[in-house]
């Protein structure tokens, strides 16, 4: 199977010659890398132009002529890649040399895998291990996992996106599904919760990425808060927050009703995501006004398949 690897670059000069090579040292090359660069202003281009001159593999450099921002950026890169495979990355990380060929050999035993992702090892900008891992820093443990290998990911996906970008490879024929990512959406989130309505995905429980955490970072791994947290007031905004939550849900299950092969009760599953957001929404200001309503979402199980379980439940109840 051939395999394009998207690559969105802004300004990345700093790190990118290291994330170059790991791709040039890919135990299973990629028949093509495709760039699209964001209007950098540092010595990005260069790097990138000297890499295809002496790179094992085709290089495409696109230049975007105005900012489109991350998310736009990888949409209009996967739509370039021209190969069966598509496997993306981000500018500063580094790859293991196995990681295309691992995603690769999932993909081709198990035709009914759409999508492939892998862990992650959590490093400072040295590349000095942090000791974590993403899936433990996402929550994405042994309980999850099973579900997933179970072929139940959306199970997983509408409570919570177990899927980073720069570890993901899927079938282009999902392409034309994908795109548009709506306005609202991460695109790795996006893309995992497409394919996951029409196809099976799988996780490999290798850490075939080092994912680099520094202050340009535009998406990092995720802040974990804690009750401390939200007795302080340390919390986002709680309620405009799951407003646009709902909002997001409600743009995928309209999008997902236009998906051949979606199942029915697929699309229930997100309806009830997008309801239960909603109700969190809507939680009067006094807290002990608050009990009726959360009890119930906490009764029928709600909290526990559409969000993190007691702790958001504890949260909806304490937040100021």
């Amino acid at each position: 199977m051939s395999i394009s690897v998207a690559l969105c670059t802004y300004n990345g000069s700093a790190f990118l010659d290291a994330q170059l090579e790991s791709i040039a040292r890919q135990r299973l090359a990629p028949d093509e890398l495709v760039v699209c660069d964001d209007g950098s202003t540092d010595a990005t281009l260069a790097i990138l132009e000297g890499f295809s001159e002496v790179a094992p593999f085709a290089v495409r450099i696109h230049t975007n002529e105005r900012r489109l921002g991350y998310v736009k950026n990888f949409e209009k890169a996967i739509s370039l890649c021209t190969a069966e495979i598509v496997a993306l990355a981000d500018q500063d990380d580094v790859w293991d040399p196995d990681k295309l060929r691992a995603s690769a050999r999932v993909l081709e035993d198990h035709p009914d895998v759409g999508l492939v992702c892998t862990d992650a090892e959590i490093v400072d900008r040295d590349l000095n291990p942090l000791g974590v891992r993403m899936a433990g820093s996402l929550g994405f443990g042994s309980a999850d996992q099973a579900l997933v290998a179970g072929g139940k990911a959306l199970h997983v996906l509408v409570r919570t996106n177990f899927v980073t970008g720069a570890t993901m490879a899927f079938r282009a024929s999902f392409v034309a599904d994908i795109v548009p990512i709506p306005e609202s959406w991460v695109h790795d989130g996006w893309i995992a919760l497409v394919i996951a309505l029409r196809s099976q995905v799988a996780f490999i429980d290798r850490p075939l990425v080092q994912y680099r955490q520094h202050d340009a970072n535009l998406v990092g791994a995720p802040k974990r808060y804690g009750l401390g947290d939200l007795l302080a007031g340390a919390m986002p905004a709680p309620s405009s927050a799951l407003r646009q939550e709902a909002e997001k849900w409600h743009v995928a299950r309209e999008r997902a009703a236009s998906i051949d092969q979606a199942a029915a009760g697929d699309l229930q599953r997100l309806l009830a995501k997008e309801q239960h957001m909603l109700a969190r929404a809507r939680l009067p200001d006094p807290r002990l006004a608050r009990v009726p309503r959360v009890v119930r979402e906490f009764v029928v199980g709600n909290y526990h398949r559409y969000s993190a379980g007691s702790g958001s439940a504890v949260k909806d109840l304490l937040r100021n």
